[in-house]
């Protein structure tokens, strides 16, 4: 079913309904059923401090029963999430786990009603006061993501926090997206803006970061049918399908190359398997790893409308744990995160698939952008090595300071 979109918009911290053609914007209502959960005011509970000191514990009007007599004093369902209580804290480890788990249980309704099979969340702070809360939902084989992101400090965008924090030192270059989303390279030290939804709501200020993807930038692929795949990357093709390297470019400032496959499948299984770097990084047990890339279907359609990103473990066995992309059409980048387990895996590798049938009649065109596996619990900016030098690319930890 279809319900009116709300719109999360991080500058001004609330959601809300848009416009598209001169009507309400649609969702399919999963988006909006997350953001009515998530930013609804639950009700703080006897022993939760209230941010602005006072002693309203909030919560929505129509979860209050209609006879207290007869319903009891607490209503079986609450609407809403405590994210709210974080709005003048500051942005600790604590905290973040706070996020996480006050998000999860905002959305646990969800599987209880059969919408989804799981629910998750993963807080970070990409900047100085913002939070950033990932929603990730599995509803049968397919991975929903949501991202949202606000200002727990009170500062107007664009204003005091974007003026008198300093870059006291970042010895690498380093990356962000710019207002309308495009990637932008700066030098060492330049203190970088963080934007959402067109406006400045801080500054990105990230820890140490190591992309072990080599050549992020897909340089050396060499155009032609079958042509040759960007150095130190891999193409493997599903038996009778064909491969044309059909270039390389920038969109939005991000690197990329196209490939196109094409040809009659004679078996069931990846169409494609992009390797995007012949080389392993090495694994230990407990560590979490996430893959990102940006990718996007430019010319005809997977065969079943949807390209997977995998990272791949090996060691005593294998294992592909993965986000499913349901509709690759636009130019976007997504994540997956892994935590490495027994049995014991020693190396990972990141990957992009398409799955076919056999007999299917396959012809299309792949863009992989930026792939960027690293140390973490989620995509951090992107990091590229200098052009022309690939290789494995540490970004400097951004240090900073606010003048008193």
């Amino acid at each position: 079913m279809t319900d009116i979109a709300l719109i999360w918009d991080a500058a001004l911290g609330r959601a809300d309904m848009a416009l598209a053609a001169g009507d309400f914007a649609m969702d399919d209502g999963l988006e909006t059923a997350v953001v009515i959960s998530l930013f609804t005011d639950a009700p703080a509970d006897a022993g939760d401090a209230i941010p602005d000191g006072g002693g309203d514990p909030r919560g929505w009007w129509g979860d209050m029963p209609i006879d207290a007599a007869q319903q009891g004093p607490t209503p079986p369902d609450v609407t809403g999430s405590k994210l709210w209580l974080l709005d003048r804290a500051v942005l600790t480890s604590e905290t973040l786990a706070r996020a996480e788990s006050y998000a999860e249980a905002a959305l646990a309704w969800m599987v209880r009603d059969g919408v989804a099979q799981s629910v998750g969340a993963v807080a970070i702070s990409p900047a100085l006061g913002v939070l950033e809360l990932t929603v990730e939902i599995l509803q049968g084989s397919t991975e929903r993501q949501f991202v949202y992101a606000w200002s727990l400090s009170g500062v107007t965008p664009g204003g005091v926090m974007a003026s008198t924090v300093v870059l006291d030192a970042r010895p690498s270059n380093a990356t962000f997206l710019d207002a309308a989303g495009a990637l932008v390279e700066v030098g060492p030290n330049v203190l970088r803006p963080l934007f959402a939804s067109g406006a400045q709501v801080g500054n990105l200020v990230e820890a140490a970061a190591t992309n072990w993807v080599r050549n992020p930038r897909a340089e050396g692929a060499v155009v032609g049918t079958p042509g040759t795949a960007p150095t130190d990357w891999q193409f493997g093709l599903g038996a009778g399908l064909s491969q044309e390297i059909i270039g390389t470019g920038t969109e939005s400032g991000v690197p990329y190359v196209d490939v196109r496959i094409f040809g009659t499948a004679t078996a069931t299984g990846i169409a494609l398997n992009a390797y995007l770097d012949t080389n392993n990084v090495a694994l230990a047990d407990g560590q979490q790893w996430t893959l990102s890339a940006y990718v996007q279907v430019v010319a005809g359609a997977t065969p079943n409308g949807q390209a997977e990103l995998h990272i791949g473990e090996y060691g005593t066995g294998s294992a592909f744990p993965g986000f499913v992309i349901a509709a690759p059409t636009t130019w976007t980048r997504y994540s997956t995160t892994a935590t490495v387990a027994d049995p014991p895996y020693t190396g990972a590798d990141g990957m992009v698939w398409v799955f076919c049938t056999a007999a299917d009649v396959v012809d299309f065109t792949l863009r992989i952008g930026a792939p960027q596996l690293e140390l973490g619990a989620a995509a951090t900016s992107v990091i590229l090595p200098p052009a022309g030098s690939p290789g494995v690319t540490t970004r400097a930890a951004d240090t900073i300071w606010t003048p008193t």
